[in-house]
């Protein structure tokens, strides 16, 4: 581990390892990102509203799929499961063994995708003038340091791609088994209902030319070229 960024990927190896500690979708949203609240103080204070509807999905998601594997891999779903595990504790720089399961994986995955792709909007916030006012505040002008931050932020808000959403059923896959596929209409429907109903929330409102491009990351994908996808800039 020698070089300058040796201590980032110690602590990325950290993340990882405690990332992979959750057994559940639950356990991640109170453990990882609220440790110091509970779930009524979430609701109360109306902190990440819509998007924890979309987590409460995970964890039936990645049951189903789960069984759905199971189903198509009857007799010897256990070894394969054992198998993941084993090639988990040796992914990475010092693995992420804490991942025991496929539906553990799944879960997490989707998860971490939802978290991922709940601050997009913000990002658009860097291209905007009282944020590049702070970029480089030593600097008179604009300077290509300050061209270079909005490059790669639009770079990060651009990589969406059709059909590789945390619930897609239209992924680019020709043959998949009809009761996985059905687990993924199932939560494609479910997630775009919750997706329908938040913007028809915040569409009508006064401000939304002002302020609607920080707030439609839960809107329908490609409302305006985001979507809840694991692959934004990969």
């Amino acid at each position: 581990m020698a070089g300058p960024h040796s201590s980032v990927v110690q602590l990325a190896s950290d993340l990882c390892k405690e990332w992979s500690s959750y057994d559940s979708a639950h356990s991640f949203l109170l453990k990882f990102l609220f440790p110091k609240l509970s779930v009524k103080e979430l609701d109360d204070a109306d902190i990440c509203v819509t998007w924890r509807e979309h987590v409460a999905l995970v964890e039936g998601y990645s049951q189903e799929l789960s069984d759905a594997f199971g189903e198509v891999h009857a007799g010897n779903y256990s070894q394969i499961n054992a198998g993941f595990q084993l090639l988990t504790s040796q992914t990475g720089y010092s693995g992420v063994g804490g991942v025991k399961t496929i539906r553990q994986f799944v879960e997490l995955m989707s998860v971490t995708g939802l978290l991922h792709n709940g601050t997009l909007s913000f990002t658009r916030l860097l291209t905007t003038a009282p944020l590049l006012a702070l970029l480089c505040p030593e600097e008179e002008y604009f300077t290509i340091r300050d061209a270079l931050i909005c490059a790669i932020a639009i770079l990060t808000i651009t990589g969406s791609k059709e059909g590789h959403t945390v619930f897609s059923w239209t992924i680019p896959y020709t043959e998949i088994p009809n009761n996985v596929i059905k687990v993924f209409q199932k939560y494609s429907f479910l997630s775009s209902k919750i997706k329908a109903e938040y913007y028809a929330s915040i569409k009508d409102r006064k401000d939304f030319k002002n302020v609607g491009f920080i707030l439609t990351d839960h809107a329908p994908d490609e409302i305006d070229g985001k979507q809840y996808t694991l692959t934004t800039y990969i």
